[in-house]
C-alpha cells in the first residue's frame, strides 16, 4: 500500500506537490492520488477531473514516471450525501460560512480516499495525448485546453477505462496549500496590484499571510484527520517560507499577464521545468468550482449561481453553522484555556510539593 497520498485537483499547486514527491520517494513505491468530484448531472467529469487526468500524463512522463505505480483514485460523491455531512459536522466551525461548508465537504470526502482506481482506456490515451506505447503527442491549442467529456449518448461503443472499487491506506496526505496566498493566485490580489501596484500586492500577500493559518489551515486539517491521515503542507515550509517572502513582489508573479500565466509565476515556471506543461498553464479554480460542489450548492441555498453571487454567498453565514457566533466560540475557547491554566498550576504545585518532600530522602542538596 502507499504511505503517502497527494489531494490531486490537477492543478499546478498539487501536481508540482505529487511530482517532487514522486522525486523523493522510492521507485517501486505507489502514490495515491485523490480527486474528489460532485458533478453528478455532468457524469461526473467535472474541470477537476479532467484536469488530474491530464495532469497524471505529465506525471507519468517525467524520468522514472511509467515505473511508479499512480494510483488515481476518483471520489465521487452525491449532492445528498454533502448534504446530510454538512448538517451534522463539527469540523468547519468555528468558521461558519457558506464558503467554508463547501470547501470542507470536498476536503472531508476526498480525504476520506475512497472511490475507484481510474486506468484510461486506449482512447483516453489518445485524447489525453499519451499514446499506447508511451509516447506523447499533444496537440492542443493551449496549455490550458482539455479533451471534450465523452459522449454518452453516443451510439458506438468504444472501450472504456476500467476502474474498481479502492480504499487508501496512505497515513500521510500532501497538499497543495499556500502558493494562493503567496504567489497572488487569487483576484483580490489583481485588484491590489491595479490599485496600489508592487507595494500595494506585497501588503495584500502579507494579510493574506498573518490570516491563513486561522482562515484556512485549521479547517482543512481537521477535516483530513478525521479520517486517520495526517496533513502535510509543503509549500508552508519554513525555509521555503522564508526564501518566498524574501523575494520582491516582481518575482512572485506579473499580474499585468493573463490568468494561468502571471499569476504564481514563480510556481508555473517550476512547474515547466519539472516537464509538467498542462498544469503549468492552468488558471487558478477554486476547489468548490472545480470539484463541481458550488453549482448545486448555490442552486440548493440560493436558487441559482446568480443568485449566489449577487448575495455575496461565499462570505455569508451558513444555515450549518448553527447559533454560535465567533465570538462567543473565541470567549468559551479563552475560558477553556484559563481553566486549563489553572489545572496546570495546581500540578505544578502538587509536583513541587511532592519534590520538596522526596529531597531529603534522596540525599539531593
Amino acid at each position: 500500500p502507499a504511505r503517502v497520498a497527494v489531494l490531486f485537483s490537477g492543478g499546478v499547486d498539487s501536481t508540482v506537490v505529487a511530482a517532487l514527491a514522486h522525486q523523493e520517494l522510492p521507485a517501486g513505491e505507489p502514490i495515491d492520488l485523490f480527486n474528489v468530484c460532485f458533478d453528478e448531472d455532468g457524469g461526473h467529469n467535472s474541470a477537476d477531473r479532467q484536469a488530474a487526468k491530464r495532469s497524471l500524463v505529465d506525471l507519468r512522463n517525467l524520468p522514472g514516471g511509467r515505473e511508479r505505480d499512480w494510483r488515481l483514485v476518483l471520489v465521487d460523491v452525491a449532492f445528498r450525501e454533502c448534504l446530510a455531512w454538512q448538517a451534522t459536522t463539527p469540523l468547519v466551525q468555528p468558521n461558519a460560512t457558506h464558503m467554508d461548508f463547501t470547501v470542507g465537504a470536498a476536503l472531508w470526502f476526498a480525504a476520506r480516499g475512497v472511490g475507484t482506481l481510474w486506468t484510461p482506456s486506449p482512447q483516453d490515451a489518445r485524447a489525453l495525448g499519451e499514446s499506447c506505447d508511451g509516447s506523447t503527442s499533444l496537440e492542443l491549442s493551449k496549455p490550458g485546453d482539455l479533451p471534450p467529456p465523452e459522449d454518452h449518448n453516443a451510439t458506438t461503443k468504444t472501450p472504456a477505462a476500467s476502474a474498481r472499487a479502492f480504499t487508501s491506506r496512505a497515513r500521510v496526505l500532501l497538499q497543495g496549500s499556500g502558493p494562493d496566498e503567496m504567489l497572488a493566485g487569487y483576484r483580490r490580489h489583481r485588484h491590489a496590484f491595479a490599485s496600489g501596484g508592487a507595494d500595494g500586492l506585497r501588503r495584500e500577500l502579507a494579510r493574506d499571510w498573518l490570516h491563513h493559518w486561522a482562515r484556512n489551515l485549521g479547517r482543512d486539517d481537521r477535516c483530513v484527520c478525521a479520517h486517520g491521515r495526517e496533513s502535510r503542507f509543503p509549500y508552508l515550509d519554513e525555509d521555503v517560507v522564508a526564501f518566498v517572502r524574501g523575494l520582491p513582489a516582481a518575482c512572485l508573479a506579473d499580474l499585468r499577464l493573463a490568468d494561468g500565466v502571471g499569476d504564481k509565476r514563480l510556481l508555473r515556471q517550476a512547474a515547466a521545468r519539472l516537464g509538467l506543461a498542462h498544469s503549468a498553464g492552468l488558471s487558478k479554480r477554486a476547489v468548490q468550482f472545480g470539484c463541481g460542489l458550488a453549482k448545486p450548492s448555490n442552486a440548493h441555498h440560493f436558487g441559482s449561481g446568480r443568485e449566489a453571487k449577487r448575495q455575496h454567498a461565499g462570505a455569508m453565514r451558513s444555515p450549518f453553522a448553527g447559533p454560535t457566533s465567533s465570538r462567543e466560540v473565541r470567549e468559551g475557547l479563552m475560558g477553556r484555556i484559563r481553566e486549563l491554566e489553572g489545572i496546570l498550576l495546581e500540578k505544578d504545585a502538587d509536583i513541587t510539593d511532592l519534590e520538596s518532600r522526596l529531597r531529603p530522602l534522596s540525599g539531593a542538596p
